[in-house]
């Protein structure tokens, strides 16, 4: 994590992320963070990267991202919406 100042620090790829083009961040009630970009998804609590994050949706590029508070996970690409649940995976 780079530290801009004393209030901004910025997460890239050198420091975890699948890619430095953020296309999409969405936070959930719980304070978890799952962020896109062009080159795959990755999940954050705080600036800490989660070990765990659901793979990528087909929908193309992920333009917009939704956690509900049940941690469904809905993505909208450039060719669809899908949504992800730990119990059953991307349905789209």
């Amino acid at each position: 994590m780079e530290q801009q100042s004393a209030q901004h620090e910025r997460l890239t790829k050198a420091l975890g992320l699948p890619g430095d083009d953020v296309t999409a961040v969405a936070v959930g009630s719980d304070g978890m963070a799952l962020v896109a970009t062009t080159s795959g998804m990755a999940a954050l609590r705080g600036f800490h990267l989660l070990p765990t994050v659901p793979p990528s949706p087909e929908v193309g590029e992920v333009v917009d991202l939704l956690l509900t508070d049940d941690s469904t996970v809905w993505a909208c690409g450039m060719y669809g919406i899908a949504r992800f649940r730990s119990d059953s995976g991307w349905e789209s």
